[in-house]
């Protein structure tokens, strides 16, 4: 595939030369080493300095060619308002040139675009460290508090549909005939006739701006502790939505993530424990209660139309192997469709 600018795509080491330079030119500080990490949508990349001074190691982002640079300033503009409402939070704060720039426009691998820098937070992921029920309740109120901290904050680009915005899934049908006849397929065909009963159901539910992708790649937790969540990370999907999506997709990913540590059996036990860690800090309604299960099955076909959508037209970055990334989206939606929707707690009684 071609990049925007003709020849053949860049190589990591030629965009990681260029990422130092970035950061050099910038933020005037020497570096000793770059590594592109993968990410959906903007370049990312983990710096390490050259010289004395703190902090010794930073994450550039810089966004698409064709990016808006509002929707850019957005997600560093939600994690200080965050910040300022909860300041104990575990979000990384902007770190700003000597110009006190928090954005900057830089010519990057032939196009102008924009870039910033963050602080690198410790941990590793939620998704590595398997935490057990206790522990995933504890990171579920680390996202009540998140959400706590967001509820009042507004922002003119928060209302903007993004691609993993699951109001928007009945969009990647178009995507389904990419799907081959199964399982799969048929849970994801459940999905789409579902989500028309899932909007009225969320229609009068309570709305702010939420992270959107509370998935166990975007939690750091402790490498002692699974439960204490050293960071969350990737605001890049953050909308304003119902905020009981964002409870289901955390949900989703998080019986997703049991299933395969310790089987099927363990879905609606870890999404429970995720939800009612939440809703130890945002107390929820029973009628949220209710549709966090059809929020996390809509969620993980809405992961499963997108993979299948991205691997046929070949836009996976060279750090990501589409095919994998597909099998693991269907692995995932069965592992939580497999028990009938009984199966899943509905009630409030059920939750608790």
């Amino acid at each position: 595939m071609a990049d925007e600018i003709g020849g053949p795509p860049p190589m990591p080491a030629d965009l990681e030369a260029a990422a130092a330079s970035v950061v050099e030119r910038e933020w005037r500080r020497p570096v000793s080493r770059v590594r592109r990490v993968s990410s959906d949508v903007e370049e990312t990349f983990l710096v390490r300095f050259d010289d004395d001074r703190e902090p010794s190691q930073a994450v550039l982002k810089i966004a698409e060619p064709r990016a808006d640079q509002d929707w850019f300033a957005f997600e560093a503009a939600i994690v200080e308002a965050a910040l300022r409402q909860d300041a104990e939070l575990p979000l990384a704060r902007g770190i700003p040139t000597p110009g006190g720039a928090s954005i900057v426009e830089v010519v990057f691998h032939g196009s102008t675009r924009a870039a910033r820098l963050t602080q690198l937070l410790p941990g590793g992921t939620a998704a590595q460290a398997r935490p057990d029920a206790a522990a995933r309740r504890r990171i579920g109120r680390t996202a009540g508090r998140l959400s706590l901290a967001l509820s009042g904050v507004t922002h003119p680009v928060a209302d903007r549909r993004v691609a993993w915005d699951l109001r928007d899934l009945d969009a990647l049908a178009q995507h389904l005939p990419l799907l081959s006849g199964g399982p799969v397929r048929t849970e994801v065909e459940n999905a789409l006739a579902a989500h028309p009963a899932l909007l009225r159901a969320v229609e009068h539910l309570p709305t702010q701006i939420s992270h959107n992708d509370l998935n166990g790649g975007n939690i750091l937790v402790s490498a002692d502790d699974p439960g204490h969540v050293s960071g969350i990370i990737d605001f890049g999907d953050a909308a304003h939505i119902a905020r009981v999506f964002d409870v289901g997709i955390a949900a989703a990913y998080a019986g997703a993530e049991a299933a395969r540590e310790r089987g099927a059996g363990a879905v609606w036990g870890a999404a429970a424990a995720m939800t009612l860690g939440y809703a130890d800090i945002v107390p929820l309604t029973a009628t949220e209660l209710a549709v966090v299960p059809a929020i996390a099955r809509a969620r993980l076909a809405q992961r499963v139309l997108i993979a299948a959508g991205r691997r046929e037209v070949a836009v996976g970055t060279p750090t990501r192997d589409d095919d994998a990334w597909l099998a693991s989206a269907q692995r995932d939606l069965l592992a939580i469709t497999v028990r009938s929707p009984a199966d899943a707690p509905e009630s409030l009684e059920e939750w608790r």
